[in-house]
């Protein structure tokens, strides 16, 4: 009887990147096998890690199912955590819960990733909407300082880390109301926020091997956590409606969850305080701690703030205070 033949884990590694991009059809016909021994091949690959178990394969087509496309980060991540805040909304002389255990965090468990999605710069005096009787805004160059300020002490938490900042509508102000006004200083320095962040990587939308997406906006609404992972076919993590919740998705492909991160700022804070009326907010203030374990998106985790002037946050059932 003719021995059996080795798999090496290289061979285990090829095939599962043939077929997490191409499927088990064109898997099958570039390694010369059939179709069950690709299954074969899949299933060590999972247990190896390589896939995570409910891996979809992408189209038959040969097309990737994660284009290319300007303004999309594509990334992969085996094991390791990914820290995702969103609508900073930074204002002078602010310093909320939410960031400083964001900050503290990004220090304790050396994620991954670091994530802001959107809305770090708020822009309240370059919005297309009127003042508000005689409110008082900070400045640009205020903002800008204190945003400088608040990633800062992000980056120095984070060391070596990743740093990726998603543009967020608010973020967008910047360089809207500067093309609409000062065209001809188009790709002068200055003149795009992120010259003022050179530590972080921009983009629209940050995707992790195929099953995960991260951006500031999708849907709205009050089912829109539903509605983000059920149209986009993936974990969708957005942020934008500052309402912190996890809603879980379970289909033929397995459970997904589509996630709102709320808000790093502090629900009654003085950036909201006129323009919402002093109405009651459905708004959490937070962040999301992500993980992936052996390729496998675990169950996205919210970090609340408890009590915001006494700095009590909660991760699951343990509470701290920052």
């Amino acid at each position: 009887m003719p021995a059996r033949r080795t798999i090496t884990d290289a061979q285990i590694r090829h095939a599962a990147q043939l077929y997490r991009e191409f499927g088990p059809k064109h898997t099958a016909r570039e390694l010369g096998l059939p179709e069950y021994k690709v299954e074969y091949l899949v299933r060590k690959a999972i247990h190896a890690g390589y896939l995570a178990d409910r891996a979809t394969p992408i189209f038959e087509s040969g097309m990737r199912r994660t284009q290319s496309i300007e303004g999309r980060i594509q990334k992969h991540l085996t094991d390791g955590y990914i820290l995702i805040g969103s609508d900073c909304h930074y204002f002078p002389g602010v310093v909320s819960a939410a960031h400083r255990a964001f900050v503290k965090m990004c220090r304790e468990i050396r994620p991954a990733m670091v994530v802001l999605n959107g809305d770090v710069f708020d822009g309240s005096t370059i919005s297309r909407h009127p003042r508000i009787g005689w409110d008082s805004k900070p400045t640009v160059a205020e903002e800008l300082r204190v945003v400088d300020e608040r990633t800062g002490e992000i980056e120095e938490a984070a060391g070596t880390r990743e740093l990726y900042w998603l543009l967020g509508n608010h973020d967008a102000r910047y360089e809207t109301f500067l093309a609409a006004h000062t065209p001809e200083f188009q790709n002068v320095d200055g003149f795009t926020l992120k010259s003022h962040f050179p530590a972080w990587k921009p983009g629209w939308s940050l995707f992790i091997n195929d099953d995960c997406v991260i951006k500031h906006r999708f849907k709205g609404g009050i089912h829109a956590t539903h509605n983000n992972t059920l149209w986009a076919g993936r974990t969708t993590i957005t942020g934008h409606l500052h309402s912190q919740r996890v809603t879980p998705l379970s289909d033929y492909n397995g459970t997904r969850w589509g996630v709102d991160c709320g808000t790093m700022a502090a629900p009654y804070g003085p950036q909201f305080q006129d323009y919402t009326e002093d109405n009651p907010k459905n708004w959490r203030s937070g962040f999301v701690l992500a993980r992936y374990w052996r390729g496998r998106l675990l169950e996205p985790q919210t970090v609340t703030v408890l009590d915001e002037e006494a700095g009590l946050v909660r991760l699951g059932t343990e509470v701290f205070e920052v």
